[in-house]
């Protein structure tokens, strides 16, 4: 696994740390040189006052030339010759001032003891002039220590100047540096996680989108690779889920219409005659229930139809049963010709049909329906080349004067057609009671 970006996190992090402390390191240097030189620049402040302090005993004493007069000026020429001694300034070689202030010290040290031995004898005259030599002489030693020791002063300011700019201009430098290499270090590492994270967001797009074929292809190999390679497996898994669900779906919605066929194949072969197409006794007597309820609210009159072939007993023994199943499957479709869309047909057996006419207002009605159906069926039926004529027996039923119930009806329009059946040629029947018309 690549962790580039991981690295360079850890990088950062460390260039990081790694400025702070050269900050704090820079500082600490700084407030340990300029600790070092305050307490140089205190020294020489001691210095000179240690100076002023010896040139004033020592003006004392050229005026009193007492014992106790010597005694300060010595005393404070050993100590200012102590704090020379302890004098260090930051240089690469001793600085000459320094040693001219020290050798200047010694000199009146050497003064001071020759003078009380001088002061002792001699004539007044040549007192006076010894008195007055050794005060020019310690005037000359005191203004030229003062000099050095200004020069000095000014050596160790300039010193700690050039210290301080060597350690500001070092301290910069390291400091630019590891801001530049950190600089560059977070730049890259922004652009790298813009591009992977550009990436991932396109990627997330087409997947809101629903599109789960396109994948995600990494130009660098660092983390956001292994979060593509997983963004990518699992857009694979759901493309196969989804592929498999919607074979599922296909495949379920597929067996529902199939068993949707099948059960509307099986509710109309059960409500169905097989070779006719026409409702079968069951379905026809459910339909009638339905049209007579309705027929009783608005009081309506309506009209059943025994239908019996007349010579297809003939026919199917002369020409078989293919003969006959054809005759019966065209007598179907005359008959669904023939009736409107309130009134039904249906197949009762073998020969036998019956028609329901739904909704008439008078008798004549009727007669004329069966009309139209004998003589529709009186037309011959071509079969093979060969025409072949059936011609029907009819009888016929009235509600609500006949009958009010389906078997009534039914049971009426039989005995009415068998009233007409004697004949052999195409007649109609209506059912009277015990007497019967004919046509």
């Amino acid at each position: 696994m690549n962790l580039v970006i991981s690295r360079r996190l850890l990088i950062l992090s460390l260039l990081s740390v790694s400025l702070i402390f050269a900050v704090i390191f820079s500082l600490f240097r700084l407030h340990s040189h300029q600790s070092v030189v305050n307490k140089e620049l205190q020294h020489i402040m001691q210095l000179q006052l240690n100076l002023d302090v010896l040139r004033s005993h020592l003006w004392q004493y050229h005026e009193y030339q007492d014992q106790s007069g010597f005694a300060q000026a010595r005393s404070t020429q050993l100590a200012l010759s102590e704090k020379l001694a302890q004098t260090h300034i930051q240089s690469d070689s001793e600085p000459l001032e320094l040693l001219n202030l020290q050798r200047m010290n010694a000199t009146i040290g050497a003064l001071l003891d020759i003078n009380k031995e001088t002061s002792g004898g001699g004539q007044l005259a040549e007192q006076s002039n010894a008195k007055s030599m050794l005060q020019a002489r310690f005037n000359m030693t005191i203004q030229g220590m003062t000099e050095d020791l200004y020069r000095l002063h000014q050596k160790a300011i300039n010193e700690a100047q050039r210290v301080t700019l060597q350690i500001l201009y070092l301290n910069g430098v390291a400091l630019l540096v590891i801001a530049i290499v950190l600089a560059v270090f977070a730049y890259a590492t922004l652009r790298r996680f813009k591009v992977g994270f550009t990436m991932l967001h396109h990627g997330m797009n087409d997947l809101a989108r629903g599109d789960l074929s396109s994948r995600l292809c990494p130009s660098q190999k660092d983390e956001f690779t292994q979060l593509a390679e997983y963004f990518n497996q699992m857009k694979g898994s759901l493309e196969k889920t989804t592929i498999k669900r919607d074979l599922l779906q296909y495949e379920v919605e597929q067996q529902t219409s199939q068993l949707r066929s099948q059960h509307m194949r099986l509710r109309f072969l059960a409500e169905h005659d097989d070779l006719t197409g026409l409702y079968n006794r069951r379905a026809f007597e459910n339909q009638v229930k339905i049209a007579l309820a309705r027929d009783r609210r608005t009081d309506s009159m309506a009209g059943m139809l025994f239908i019996d072939l007349n010579k297809f007993k003939d026919i199917n023994d002369t020409h078989g049963h293919d003969a006959g199943d054809f005759i019966l499957t065209a007598t179907a479709e005359r008959l669904r010709g023939l009736i409107r869309e309130s009134d039904l047909v249906g197949r009762l057996g073998g020969d036998e049909f019956v028609v329901w006419l739904d909704l008439i207002s008078k008798k004549e009605e009727v007669e004329n329906k069966a009309q139209g159906i004998m003589d529709a069926l009186a037309q011959p039926i071509e079969y093979l080349g060969q025409p072949l004529v059936v011609g029907c027996s009819i009888g016929i039923s009235i509600f609500p004067s006949d009958g009010k119930h389906f078997t009534e009806l039914l049971k009426a329009s039989d005995q009415a057609m068998y009233k007409a059946k004697p004949e052999l040629h195409s007649a109609y029947c209506f059912y009277q009671g015990q007497s019967l018309s004919e046509t």
